[in-house]
């Protein structure tokens, strides 16, 4: 068993913990409304190994889905630069369980650890934009290749969600989970070029954009 998979019962237990007291307080802030694209295909319970992606508003948007997905344990990507600017953040996203992506690595270690969360049977979240968007700015960012690379190699099906990151004791934040996409039937090869990868990662990335048109549509 690799180190990543070293000591997970402290992990399951601060997840759960973290499940179990925020579920309330998680109710007040995003009083989540939630549309589904086919919810007898996929609802909230997450069945196998998945990949899950949204788009991305807020740092909040991580404990958004884990309680969106509440019964699963959702290993969250996140960026090197978070673990440089926040002193407290590595021990938090470790026991979180949250997989550190090099951006700038050319020999990116971070695909092979989610292949293997995968194969073990659990739930990777991945924010394809890379980043937060521009302040003030409702514009997604251009999808990044890692979850289409991922999805390929593991063959495994990829969940698509869009949210409108409306939190707050006044608000009401809107979720749209979109049924699975077996992105790697799409595909004949499985180590694609990066013509390819940029295809793949289009239809992911149009597949939100029709999420968030349901949304504005009011469609249930």
């Amino acid at each position: 068993m690799s180190k990543s998979y070293k000591n997970a019962w402290y992990k399951n237990l601060f997840r759960w913990f973290m499940k179990t007291t925020g579920w309330l307080p998680s109710l007040i802030l995003f009083k989540p409304k939630y549309y589904y694209e086919n919810k007898k295909i996929q609802k909230r319970y997450i069945k196998g190994p998945a990949i899950v992606i949204s788009n991305h508003k807020t740092t909040l948007d991580p404990f958004l889905l884990m309680f969106v997905f509440v019964t699963r344990y959702l290993r969250c990507l996140v960026g090197e630069i978070i673990y440089v600017r926040v002193r407290s953040a590595k021990t938090i996203l470790n026991l979180f369980g949250s997989i550190k992506v090099e951006r700038y690595n050319a020999n990116p270690d971070f695909i092979g650890e989610c292949n293997e969360v995968l194969q073990h049977g659990d739930v990777i979240q991945i924010f394809p934009e890379g980043r937060l968007p521009l302040r003030g700015s409702e514009m997604m960012l251009p999808f990044k290749s890692s979850a289409a690379l991922i999805a390929i190699q593991s063959r495994v099906p990829i969940i698509p969600v869009y949210h409108t990151g409306n939190y707050g004791i006044f608000k009401r934040e809107t979720i749209a989970i979109g049924v699975p996409i077996h992105i790697y039937e799409s595909t004949k090869v499985s180590n694609p070029s990066l013509a390819e990868l940029q295809r793949l990662t289009k239809i992911l990335e149009q597949k939100i954009l029709e999420l968030k048109a349901m949304v504005e549509h009011g469609k249930k």
